[in-house]
């Protein structure tokens, strides 16, 4: 039972791996896997071992257009402080200086009026004796009086008792009077000025100064320095919320507007020079340092990206080219084209993305298999190599544009001969493209004109390469093409030249027959080309035995002499004698199937 069992697992399993669908699914697969590896690697840019304050032994080019953030951050930073304040203008505070100027003054003048009033009624003059004793036993309570008249006002100034003592009674009225206006005129003039708490220090030396220049009595300059230190105040203040929401727009606009762009194809990094944070964090966004990790989210990203656009591919076959994706030789063929093409972009593409020949899988999709799908492959493959040219617009456009051609060109193509027409002009279109997103980046003319005589080449390079590697794919998947049918066609061919000289009359009738199938194929929309050669080729059994046959007897017939039943054994055995032939002469299967 167990034996039976296991009989019938391994006969499931066996069933499966003997299914053509299956195979065709696993092979798909495979080619996903293999085309997302090669692709991976191509499009992960080389990494470099390098950290901050160390000397770059390497030349390193930016692969695309990357911004320097943290010198963009840092002129951003020095352009919102160069924003000068926003300050409010204080009208009050001139008015309200002068004021307690006067004020100040004012007391002043009627302490001293009061010492002079006291000293005449007591009948006192400066000559009398006791002029100096009662004049200090006056003015100790009308300083105080002074201080406490002061204080009230809150006029904000400090002055000591000898300097009260010097402005009552040691300077006369006319000094007082024009020391008084020289104050009043000083902070006048200040005070029209902005003051502020940054600049107050300054206003204030420089009026010294003025003080300086105008007054001579070195008391009164000490006490006036005292007066300007205590009454210049800032008449104007910054507005830190304003100044802040103006600062902070001009950051935001030297952010958005002002960013330091590394263009793509500049250097980076020079050898020889210091590893700089701000090229550092660019060599990290450009993921060109190595970190001993593997980028996941990049890697995935490709993962999915190429899963999206070869289920694409599977959807259209399945609605639009059934009979291509149930026959296991041609998907074989189709994905090999496919990973060789990936391939051979992955090693090209590092010199540079328009030489890569990517017209030539369109060609040999477009000869072997069919146009319309050759058209998507196209796009299919320009796609997924982009992945690794990444920015290169140009490439990706000409793919595009240029293989779309390609197809419709070679569709008409039944001689290898024509194939060099196809890649002229394969590379003159290629050529127009380059040179119109040339005009679109505005590049110079040099530059255009060696991308354009490298696009040229690759033009000619793509039907070299096609013509070359045909009757590779030719012999190797035993495919029929038309250019393979055309030299089937050609008289001079072994078979058809035996046919000629050993059945002549087989020949004619092949060749009528031939014309009749070309004429009636092409009418029911048929590859009327594969009818006439496999017309050409359905008799070829016959060259065994020629003569027994009517269309090539002279005179003689053989089968009166034999057997009615063996005359139809040689009669019937011809076509087995056909494939024969055709598996001796290596004759594709389609032409075997008609024989």
């Amino acid at each position: 039972m167990f034996k039976k069992k296991e009989n019938k697992k391994t006969s499931k399993i066996r069933h499966y791996l003997n299914n053509k669908t299956f195979q065709c699914v696993i092979i798909g697969i495979l080619t996903l896997i293999i085309s997302f590896l090669i692709i991976l690697n191509g499009a992960v840019p080389k990494k470099y071992k390098l950290y901050v304050g160390m000397i770059s032994p390497y030349d390193i080019t930016a692969p695309r257009n990357i911004e320097n953030v943290l010198l963009t951050e840092q002129r951003a930073q020095e352009i919102a402080k160069s924003v000068s304040p926003v300050v409010i203008r204080k009208d009050k505070v001139p008015i309200e200086t002068l004021i307690s100027v006067d004020n100040f003054f004012s007391a002043i003048e009627s302490a001293r009026k009061k010492i002079d009033i006291t000293l005449s009624q007591k009948g006192l003059t400066k000559s009398s004796k006791n002029y100096e004793t009662e004049l200090n036993s006056i003015q100790s309570p009308v300083i105080e009086e002074i201080k406490n008249e002061i204080e009230p006002l809150q006029l904000g100034i400090y002055i000591t008792d000898e300097h009260l003592k010097y402005l009552l009674t040691e300077i006369t009225d006319d000094e007082l009077v024009s020391f008084k206006k020289t104050i009043m005129s000083i902070i006048s003039e200040v005070m029209m000025k902005e003051i502020t708490t940054e600049n107050i220090s300054s206003e204030i030396s420089i009026s010294k100064q003025n003080l300086k220049e105008k007054e001579t009595n070195p008391e009164l300059i000490i006490i006036g320095n005292n007066l300007l230190e205590c009454l210049i105040k800032p008449n104007s203040e910054i507005d830190e919320i304003l100044t802040e929401e103006k600062r902070k727009e001009a950051y935001e606009n030297a952010i958005k507007n002002n960013k330091i762009i590394v263009k793509s194809g500049s250097r980076i990094v020079s050898v020889g020079d210091v590893i700089t944070e701000d090229k550092m964090q660019m060599l990290k966004d450009l993921n060109l340092v190595e970190t001993g990790t593997i980028d996941y989210a990049f890697t995935i990203a490709i993962f999915i990206m190429m899963l999206l656009v070869f289920l694409l591919l599977f959807f259209y076959m399945k609605f639009y080219c059934p009979k291509i994706l149930s026959n296991r030789n041609n998907v074989i063929v189709l994905c090999l084209i496919i990973v060789i093409m990936i391939i051979i972009a992955r090693f090209i593409f590092i010199y540079s993305p328009l030489l890569i020949p990517f017209s030539l899988g369109t060609m040999l999709i477009a000869i072997l298999l069919d146009r319309r799908l050759a058209l998507v492959i196209n796009c299919f493959l320009a796609v997924i190599i982009s992945f690794m040219t990444r920015e290169n617009l140009t490439f990706l456009y000409m793919a595009l544009i240029s293989g779309s051609f390609t197809a419709f060109f070679i569709s008409k193509v039944n001689q290898r001969s024509a194939l060099s027409s196809t890649g002229l002009l394969t590379a003159l279109i290629n050529v127009f493209v380059v040179i119109c997103m040339g005009m679109i980046n505005k590049n110079e003319w040099k530059p255009i004109l060696t991308d354009s005589l490298i696009v040229s080449a690759n033009g000619l390079l793509s039907v070299v390469l096609t013509i070359g590697i045909l009757p590779f794919w030719e012999s190797t998947f035993n495919l029929i093409t038309p250019f393979k049918l055309m030299e089937l066609g050609n008289p001079n061919t072994t078979l058809l030249k035996r046919l000629l000289l050993e059945a002549p009359g087989t020949y004619h009738h092949s060749l009528m027959v031939g014309n009749l199938a070309e004429v009636a194929t092409e009418a029911l929309g048929g590859n009327a080309l594969l009818a006439r050669v496999g017309a050409y080729y359905h008799d070829i059994g016959k060259l065994r035995r020629p003569n027994f046959f009517s269309e090539n007897q002279l005179s003689k017939n053989p089968h009166d002499k034999m057997s009615p039943s063996l005359s139809t054994l040689v009669i019937i055995s011809h076509t087995r004698d056909g494939v024969r032939l055709a598996e001796k002469y290596k004759l594709p299967y389609v032409i075997r199937d008609i024989i």
